[in-house]
């Protein structure tokens, strides 16, 4: 089934063009937080009504700049209750390793006094959530220095706990990383070429992490593997894995392909789309929301940075709305079945 991109054109002024920011839907309003430009890093905050499409800047109060974060890109943002979590990120030239959240309800930020296990500064990592809490896993600290490290952070006690894991993952960055059930899968990114230390190599493997027995495994899936490639938006809906866009280094693509990962049967494929189909791009951001993945900005083929918002609606989405259309219409009749025995 081919599944349609459309292109929402706002009724107010989009956010900048930028690149390196992250993407989170609370009370359906899309959140876009920080991120950067070829001149200018940022530290606003974007939200998007999906119902009137509009873009609206979050005006925070001056009492409360004090407690904002400092200009950054490639942070993490992790939702919990009505608290966006804000971990590090980076100028390009220094690494961050604090901690704060941004409360959606009150528009207000505060820097978290956290203790216990605290992670190194690093930007480029991958942040999930899970029962009230949120991980952080990998990243990069500057100079070629790439983590594989598992973070555990509880906002009730404000304690980081470092996870020592079962099993192996390579060390990586700009990697996607998405959760289902009892799991979270980390795809693609990149790590120091193991025979040349001063060069980066994408990645395209595939690992399943399994909080209940707190294991790493490499999966091995069938189908057709996405080429290797980092930056990409990596989500999960309907117990499968969406991998939209990113950049091969390696061959020096940029991608604005569909793969989908499912999990059942542990196989990957190309998935055809049709409609306004998105530029070619990567450090874009994205998420879920009312069956579509969401995709904003980023960095197109061209190096021209991105302020476009794309969804991208699943086929479950239009079945819905078909049997919803019938029932309303009641298109649906009565089916009597006699048995004889």
């Amino acid at each position: 089934m081919t599944l349609k991109w459309t292109h929402h054109v706002p009724n107010s002024d989009a956010p900048s063009a930028r690149r390196r920011s992250t993407a989170t839907v609370y009370n359906n309003h899309l959140y876009i937080l920080l991120g950067y430009d070829d001149f200018q890093l940022f530290s606003d905050i974007y939200k998007y009504n999906f119902q009137t499409r509009q873009w609206t800047l979050v005006k925070i109060p001056s009492h409360n700049l004090q407690h904002c974060p400092t200009k950054r890109c490639g942070h993490i943002a992790c939702l919990i209750g009505n608290r966006l979590y804000v971990f590090g990120g980076t100028t390009s030239t220094s690494y961050f390793d604090d901690l704060y959240y941004f409360n959606l309800d009150e528009e207000l930020w505060m820097k978290e006094d956290a203790h216990g296990d605290k992670p190194c500064a690093r930007s480029y990592l991958s942040g999930v959530c899970k029962n009230d809490s949120f991980y952080i896993f990998g990243g990069y600290a500057g100079n070629l220095q790439m983590l594989n490290d598992l973070k555990k952070y509880d906002p009730k006690t404000r304690e980081w706990k470092d996870i020592q894991y079962l099993g192996k993952i390579s060390k990586r960055c700009s990697h996607g990383a998405t959760v289902f059930h009892e799991s979270m899968f980390i795809f693609g990114g990149l790590n120091v070429d193991s025979k040349n230390s001063n060069c980066l190599i994408d990645l395209h493997d595939l690992y399943e992490y399994n909080f209940i027995r707190n294991q790493f495994t490499k999966l091995e899936p069938h189908g057709k593997i996405p080429p290797v490639r980092s930056c990409t938006v990596c989500v999960t809906y309907d117990s499968r894995i969406f991998v939209f866009g990113g950049f091969g280094d390696t061959l020096n693509v940029f991608y604005n392909d569909l793969y989908e990962y499912n999990i059942a049967k542990n196989e990957w494929k190309a998935v055809q789309v049709a409609g306004d189909i998105p530029r070619k791009r990567t450090k874009h951001c994205g998420c879920v929301w009312n069956d579509s993945l969401f995709v904003f900005g980023g960095l197109e083929e061209g190096k021209k940075n991105l302020n476009d918002l794309m969804e991208l609606q699943f086929e479950l989405s239009r079945l819905k709305k078909r049997t919803f259309a019938s029932l309303k219409n009641n298109e649906f009749v009565d089916v009597n079945i006699k048995c004889q025995f």
